[in-house]
């Protein structure tokens, strides 16, 4: 039966994430064109619990969970498939679903949590990940990952469980979605929608659904779902190894999550498997908050945060309520793959020159305005242009500018932060300052232990391959056995934001 795990008292005790790591690194191991063929691939990668932790644990399911009856649905099937270890979620005991004023219903806190707190690890209800996505013809359009996880779900609601899980979530009736089938387009663009719509339809008939709830559940999926990466705040090579691993799912109990500009919640990944931590104390009776959109964009004007929601609602966070809606200037420069690629064509000194005009502003002698999510994108090809031109001053500056923009702007303790820091330590222990690499690598470290926990372990299975990669311009990579061990445990985020700062302007 899908949508039946633990409550666990402390959930980093039970799940046993070096086991998960390793079934993944398994898979991505494998040779390129056997590696994921479809998001089965994934749910054959269990949610690995440490047995002596499991026995003290109450089994539930999502439908207990969410309707604070958690005795709910639990049967011999349930208990026989948790006791196998076929199990779908971990879910901390002293959190819990009830009404939010404004927002249907949320996760709340009933204790103080400290920063780190693991919450919730959960595999999806169903899930698609984009090279199944690719198959189809109209694949590339705006709304495909939409449209091809419906097509997935709707394949799975045969499989008990499914149905009631999809049938609790939001919204209670369907909402029309004006999504790019309405833009102006070829005939070719406009086929390849009506394929879309003919392909959902036919997967909605040969679901376990009433055809009179296709309309609605097909906005639940639209509404709910999550997209889950591995690794992706990598900035170097290392990051195409995961990048099969990329996908969106439908997560039961995670979809219980309300949106703010101001998350104090954070996640990652492991394949499917999306795991929600705090990234800053949270108290007893406070509703906890995920961000619905990338962390870069939270700098970003209110009008562009809002359309990058694209949600049935307004946030009304504390962010956006203190933040009046203007329109966005019009000239923003877009740092997209096809701007990058064009990079990568430059030789290293006209990179160089084309991207520091970027940062002032100006691109061919005409103003632009910059996003501060995308200039970050810039600082990082900058300081791979400075590494391949052995400018590694210049090279440490650039990662020192991303990191103090990073600890300014984006939420406390940011993956992206984890993987600045290790870029900044590693060019200045190349670079000869080894002082100041060392800061870089216990900022690194602490940082995240709280976005990711597990210790130096847990930091040494995730960033080994990103470490010790080849750098820009043909340079080794560092050895992790030369990085140094961040002994204490981490400091309150205000002190390790003033030490980034600190660090930054040093370099």
């Amino acid at each position: 039966p899908v949508g039946c795990g633990l409550i666990a008292d402390a959930v980093e005790n039970c799940v046993d994430f070096k086991a998960m790591w390793g079934d993944l690194e398994e898979v991505v191991s494998r040779p390129s064109l056997t590696r994921f063929v479809s998001a089965d691939d994934f749910r054959m990668l269990p949610l690995r619990v440490a047995a002596s932790e499991a026995a003290s644990c109450k089994v539930a399911t999502v439908v207990g969970v969410a309707t604070n009856e958690l005795g709910k649905g639990v049967t011999f099937a349930v208990r026989e498939a948790v006791r196998q270890g076929k199990m779908d979620f971990v879910l901390r005991g002293d959190v819990c679903l009830r009404e939010s004023a404004g927002k249907g219903r949320g996760w709340f806190t009933t204790t103080d949590l400290p920063a780190g707190t693991l919450l919730l690890v959960e595999k999806p209800v169903a899930s698609c990940i984009d090279c199944e996505m690719y198959r189809y013809k109209w694949g590339n359009l705006g709304s495909a990952d939409s449209a091809a996880l419906t097509v997935a779900v709707s394949s799975r609601t045969h499989k008990a469980g499914v149905l009631s899980v999809l049938r609790l979530m939001h919204p209670s009736q369907a909402v029309s979605y004006n999504d790019d089938s309405d833009e102006e387009g070829d005939a070719e663009e406009k086929a390849e929608h009506e394929q879309m719509q003919a392909d959902m339809q036919k997967a909605w008939s040969q679901s376990a659904a009433h055809p009179g709830e296709w309309d609605r559940l097909t906005s639940v999926i639209r509404l709910n779902s999550i997209g889950f990466y591995t690794n992706n705040e990598h900035v170097m090579g290392y990051k195409e190894r995961y990048k099969a691993c990329t996908g969106s799912g439908v997560y039961g109990l995670a979809c219980g999550f309300n949106h703010s500009c101001r998350p104090n919640v954070t996640r990652f990944c492991v394949g499917d498997a999306a795991f929600f931590r705090t990234n800053q104390p949270v108290r007893a009776g406070s509703e906890l908050y995920m961000s619905y959109i990338e962390s870069e964009l939270h700098s970003a004007p209110k009008s562009i945060r809002s359309e990058a929601l694209a949600r049935d609602f307004t946030c009304s966070c504390v962010a956006c309520e203190a933040e009046e809606l203007t329109n966005a200037d019009e000239g923003y420069l877009d740092v997209d793959v096809q701007f990058q690629a064009e990079m990568r064509m430059c030789p290293s000194k006209q990179r160089v020159k084309i991207l520091q005009g970027a940062l002032k502003g100006k691109v061919e002698g005409v103003k632009v305005n910059v996003l501060g999510k995308d200039a970050q994108e810039l600082r990082c090809m900058l300081a791979a242009a400075h590494e391949e031109l052995g400018q590694l001053d210049e090279a440490l500056r650039a990662w020192a500018q991303a990191l103090s923009w990073a600890a300014e702007h984006l939420p406390p303790f940011d993956e992206m932060i984890v993987s600045f820091a290790v870029q900044a330590a590693i060019v200045a222990s190349r670079n000869g300052s080894p002082v100041i690499g060392k800061r870089w690598w216990r900022i690194a470290q602490e940082v995240h232990e709280v976005a990711f926990g597990g210790g130096r372990l847990h930091f040494e299975l995730r960033y080994k391959g990103e470490i010790e990669s080849q750098r820009p311009g043909g340079a080794q990579g560092f050895p992790m056995g030369d990085v140094p061990v961040a002994e204490q445990a981490p400091r309150p985020w205000a002190v390790v934001a003033e030490e980034i700062g600190l660090v930054a302007r040093a370099a």
